[in-house]
């Protein structure tokens, strides 16, 4: 399994929905450098804002978490 894959997967979701990552990160009000620790695979976002994502997204939280937590 790739080691950034919930990064990856972030990208692949901001980039299909033209949002920067700056944007991004106002829509979940937080930081948009967030975002990037996020896709660089530095970090990884709370729980609170993996229930963000999965609702600007359309995603279930339970794909968000094994992509996050489970396989890293």
């Amino acid at each position: 399994m790739e080691k950034n894959e919930f990064g990856n997967y972030i990208f692949k979701l901001r980039r299909d929905a033209h949002l920067t990552q700056e944007k991004l990160g106002e829509l979940l009000e937080i930081n948009g450098k967030s975002v990037s620790k996020w896709e660089r695979g530095v970090t990884n976002p709370s729980i609170n804002t993996l229930v963000h994502i999965s609702k600007l997204f359309n995603i279930s939280l339970e794909t968000l978490l094994s992509l996050t937590y489970i396989n890293n």
